[in-house]
């Protein structure tokens, strides 16, 4: 009996190494809690292709838009710890957990892996608006309050981001925020209808139409350098005004907290091995039109933490932030 003990408790312990061992033995979910065609669907879809042949398995990008991101991240939350189910998402994540959306803190039920990319927008504007820079758009605001009309998706990034930014503009009460769900590709489309006239998203996106004239980019958020895909348009900077932090989005990969160690550390291997490797990385950036760089560790950490702490200001002044 003792000896059949010894031998199930042995097995018991064995189980778990022989698991990691085998990791990963079947196709791997990728949840973008975002819609498809988006900048962060694309970035998952890219480098999950590239996973795929150093895994050896499947790794399905599964796009899951809703709630501002909150019904994707609730999805994985649900899904056993076993790392066949990873999160990739910006700050919108820490932003649905900060307004109790997601039902826990997300820094306790998920971790986060690494970072590979940021991305700062452009803002733009249809081709025939009265306004053509910052400046001209805040005295139309003023001259006729209630006439612009930026896209949001309420609660979500873009929602603190533009209510941080038109209060540094001084037309926060002079302007609407729009609701369309479903990120980039809503607000796209949502400027080209003229249900908004304002909207925030990536110059790749927009960049062929802003060449024919169909919208017209009035600012850079970038600090420092202009972005490369609109030279010719100013920063908020130096158009005067200070960019708010919140405008930055950050592409994370999250597992749930309880995941095997020794699995998450594989996906980090994994990840920096592909971002070390200038000729993919170069294609890759080449391909979403966007500069990729792995952090993770205490450099992660401090850049995600600093986020949360200031989208927790912003979300509590807009009067959003449950205490």
């Amino acid at each position: 009996m003792k000896k059949t003990l010894i031998a199930a408790a042995m097995g018991l312990m064995m189980a778990p190494v022989a698991a990691l061992a085998d990791y990963p033995e079947k196709p791997i979910t990728v949840v973008v809690p975002n819609s498809a065609g988006g900048i962060f669907y694309n970035a998952a879809l890219s480098i999950s292709k590239r996973l795929e042949e150093t895994m050896g398995q499947p790794v399905t990008v599964s796009p899951m838009p809703g709630a501002a991101t909150a019904t994707g991240t609730r999805f994985v939350a649900e899904q056993p710890a076993d790392g066949y189910t990873v999160e990739f998402i910006h700050e919108g994540a820490i932003q649905a957990s900060l307004l109790g959306m997601t039902g826990f803190d997300i820094f306790e039920k998920f971790e986060p892996i690494a970072t590979v990319m940021t991305l700062t927008p452009g803002i733009f504007t249809q081709g025939d608006a009265p306004f053509s820079s910052l400046k001209e758009m805040a005295d139309y605001a003023k001259a006729n309050p209630g006439a612009v009309k930026i896209a949001i998706n309420t609660g979500s990034s873009a929602h603190v981001a533009m209510a941080d930014m038109t209060k540094e503009m001084g037309i926060f009460d002079d302007v609407r925020l729009v609701h369309a769900a479903g990120g980039g590709p809503a607000f796209q489309a949502a400027l080209l209808s003229g249900d908004v006239n304002v909207v925030q998203m990536n110059p790749m996106i927009l960049a062929d139409m802003v060449k024919t004239w169909q919208v017209k980019a009035i600012a850079n958020t970038t600090i420092g350098e202009r972005d490369p895909l609109l030279p010719d348009v100013p920063t908020m900077e130096e158009q005067g005004y200070t960019t708010p932090i919140t405008l930055t989005s950050t592409g994370i990969f999250w597992m749930r907290r309880d995941t095997p160690q020794e699995i998450k550390d594989y996906w980090r291997d994994q990840i920096q091995a592909l971002l070390a490797d200038d000729e993919t990385r170069a294609e890759m950036e080449k391909e979403l039109k966007n500069k990729l760089k792995f952090t993770t560790g205490d450099e992660m950490m401090q850049m995600l933490e600093t986020s949360r702490d200031q989208r927790a200001a912003s979300l509590k002044e807009l009067g959003l932030l449950r205490e």
